[in-house]
């Protein structure tokens, strides 16, 4: 995370078509994963050039950092609890093989999300969504029946045959 608030963390990140990048989504082995086809390539690509610069904005300018030997000021921080506590109903699916989020940022949080549920994908990483699409559209369709009025969810189910995936699990 302190690499992406340098001022030049964008054109490193983008440099070499993006090599840096594409190293986040490399195996064990050294291989892009199968489903990060060229065409997906192309599209994160495209994403990345319009936007990256956007998203490492955000985090130089958040005060929220992990504490380095140097400097340890986020034990110091001190944030209103109103602005850290949700009473929104919060689903997480975590999976477990994440290796830039790691599980202890779940610890406590129950305390600023009292309506938290937790969902683990032991075979996932950051790319859940890429690797465990069946898991991710059954866990959201799943949440959206519970909270959605009969007639919304009727309609949910109409527009599904209009996507790219089913619903019919």
């Amino acid at each position: 995370m302190h690499f992406l608030r340098r001022s030049d963390a964008p054109a490193l990140l983008l440099a070499d078509g993006a090599q840096r990048l594409w190293d986040f989504f490399r195996t064990p082995q050294g291989d892009l994963p199968a489903w990060l086809t060229p065409q997906l390539q192309a599209v994160y690509l495209a994403h990345w050039q319009q936007s990256l610069a956007t998203a490492c904005h955000y985090y130089s300018a958040s005060p929220l950092a992990p504490p380095r030997d140097d400097d340890q000021g986020i034990h110091q921080l001190q944030l209103p609890d109103a602005l850290l506590h949700t009473a929104v109903p919060t689903h997480i699916l975590w999976g477990q093989q994440d290796k830039a989020l790691l599980p202890e940022l779940l610890n406590g949080l129950e305390q600023w999300v009292p309506h938290l549920s937790l969902t683990y994908a032991p075979d996932a990483s950051h790319w859940l969504v890429h690797e465990r699409p069946d898991l991710v559209i059954r866990q959201l369709h799943q949440i959206l029946s519970q909270s959605l009025p009969k007639r919304e969810l009727s309609s949910l189910d109409s527009t599904s045959q209009n996507t790219d995936f089913t619903l019919d699990y």
